[in-house]
């Protein structure tokens, strides 16, 4: 465990850096005697701080309504949420383009009812970007707000109750300060998400900003001067993001939230008249918004003939008879899921085998290897995509072969990047395992490796279901990482998804979207039923 780290985590960050800063402070001075500069670091504070605290806005009053009241289908809904997340922003933004570009299905119908003169920009622009970041990031912060409230003792807030605190005194003072690591780690990822991401900017043309101009200096490759320009860039993305994360650390480190027992869940209260049409409202608009794109890639994908007109006036399925039989789009949709198998393999046995050993034994490494896999979850795929290129194009030490000349770096890339999700779902089961059952196995002869895998891992595996399938959900899903390091031959079905966007090939882009939405839809089923099956 501690060779891989050093080798794909430590390595490639260090490396960076050093490479950073072989001419000194020199490079930085130049990046920032560059008044264009400044202004892209202002713009993409501006975007990550508005989209951070937008999706506060609307996921913290929708998971508190889910957590305190009866809700419909609550279930459902909150499966749901998980589709924004599971679709890449930059293909929601094709998808709002057709839905909200200037001759778009919303200015279009405008038009045509006379009830503007112009089209709206609704999307290009720094608002557009904040509006579609909002609508796909908002569920991160529901889902781990809602985590959060679910683990709150009822018994802490009728205590306050009973000494006479009043409804709205008793949520700042104590449901707030239990919940806010919890909101609070939902925005961290929320800022890190927003502020390296460079494909959505690039679909809606938007290049004021770190990101995009990160990417388009060191992907040209050409121009010394211009690819040290962007190594610069993503080396203060990521320091930006890394002081992000040590920042929520120390603030969280401040406060003590824990409670001495197994919560009791609160009651949930039964909605009725105008408090019930306001409760539904806040809940069902956001997700009916966020699940707009996912249903305009679908007509996008059956349209023969949509132009200038609000709605397709043909439809077929010529584009997915295409993307099934032409090799290279079939190769890129097999490419995604067996480099995804494949990271989902390897974080499985590193994950389940470090979490073993975290829970398990004393090393006074075990807090170092920890901090490096975890990490990765503050670290954007610009970071990663970045340096491991610069890392791993030189021949690797005692080997004649570069890293970067073999497809494996693709799926070893997931794996790294996806690995805390498996490494902290295992950890958690771990903790739920009495150490008795192991001890058994082990007074009656099995040798250690035997019983880890005879008895512990079977038992992980049904904890660790959510954690496969996440992961292999966000590898499918990955591109801001890829698209630094893949070759001609190794594409995945977003890398394709992305040069058909670029080149003006919409409709094969938007039905390759639509077969990753089906593609992930068929992962989630086949983990609730196992999950099902499991329990």
């Amino acid at each position: 465990m501690v060779t891989y780290v050093l080798v794909f985590i430590v390595y490639p960050l260090v490396n960076i850096l050093l490479v950073t800063f072989s001419n000194g402070l020199q490079d930085f001075v130049n990046f920032f005697s560059n008044g264009d500069n400044i202004k892209f670091i202002f713009n993409s504070l501006f975007v990550s701080a508005c989209v951070s605290l937008l999706t506060l806005i609307l996921g913290a009053p929708i998971a508190y309504f889910f957590n305190r009241y009866r809700v419909p289908f609550k279930d459902t809904l909150l499966s749901l949420l998980n589709l924004p997340i599971m679709l890449p922003p930059f293909v929601g933004a094709l998808a709002y383009i057709y839905l909200l570009g200037n001759f778009g299905t919303i200015n279009l119908l405008l038009l045509q009812a006379k009830l503007i003169r112009r089209p709206i920009n609704f999307i290009y622009g720094l608002h557009g970007l904040i509006l579609i970041q909002t609508l796909s990031y908002f569920p991160i912060v529901v889902l781990n707000t809602y985590s959060g409230l679910s683990k709150i003792d009822r018994s802490l807030e009728e205590a306050s109750e009973s000494l006479g605190a009043m409804p709205l005194r008793r949520f700042i003072d104590v449901t707030l300060p239990l919940v806010a690591p919890s909101i609070l780690t939902g925005a961290l990822l929320v800022f890190v998400m927003s502020l390296a991401d460079y494909a959505t900017p690039l679909v809606l043309g938007v290049y004021q900003l770190l990101a995009p101009q990160a990417f388009l200096n060191v992907i040209q490759a050409i121009d010394e001067a211009r690819v040290r320009l962007g190594i610069v860039t993503v080396t203060i993305i990521m320091l930006m993001s890394i002081s992000s994360l040590l920042l929520f650390k120390k603030y969280i480190s401040l406060r003590e939230y824990a409670t001495l027992r197994v919560p009791r869940p609160v009651e949930e209260h039964v909605l009725k008249g105008l408090k019930k049409v306001l409760v539904y409202a806040v809940i069902f608009v956001p997700l009916a918004l966020s699940l707009v794109p996912h249903a305009m890639l679908i007509l996008m994908s059956v349209s023969k003939n949509w132009s200038f007109t609000p709605f397709p006036t043909q439809y077929s399925l010529e584009n997915y008879i295409r993307a099934f039989t032409d090799a290279e789009y079939l190769s890129s949709i097999l490419h995604s899921v067996e480099y995804s198998l494949i990271a989902l393999g390897i974080d499985f046995v590193v994950g389940v085998f470090t979490a073993y050993l975290l829970v398990r034994t004393s090393n006074p490494l075990n807090d170092l290897i920890d901090s490096f896999m975890t990490l990765m979850l503050a670290t954007p795929g610009l970071v990663v995509g970045t340096s491991w290129l610069l890392a791993f194009h030189n021949p690797v030490p005692f080997l004649n072969f570069k890293l970067t000349d073999l497809w494996l770096i693709l799926p070893l890339m997931l794996a790294t990047r996806r690995l805390p999700y498996l490494l902290r779902s295992s950890y958690a089961t771990l903790l739920q395992i009495r150490q008795s059952t192991e001890e058994a196995s082990l007074s009656l002869g099995a040798p250690p490796m035997r019983t880890f895998a005879k008895i512990t891992v079977p038992l992980i595996l049904e904890g660790v279901v959510t954690g496969l399938v996440f992961t292999f959900i966000t590898a499918m899903n990955e591109l801001t990482a890829s698209l630094f390091l893949y070759k001609p031959g190794w594409e995945t079905i977003t890398i394709m998804l992305f040069t058909n966007i670029t080149m003006g090939e919409i409709p094969m882009a938007s039905t390759l979207g639509a077969i990753l939405v089906f593609l992930i839809l068929i992962a989630t089923v086949v983990s609730v039923k196992y999950g099902r099956s499991a329990r």
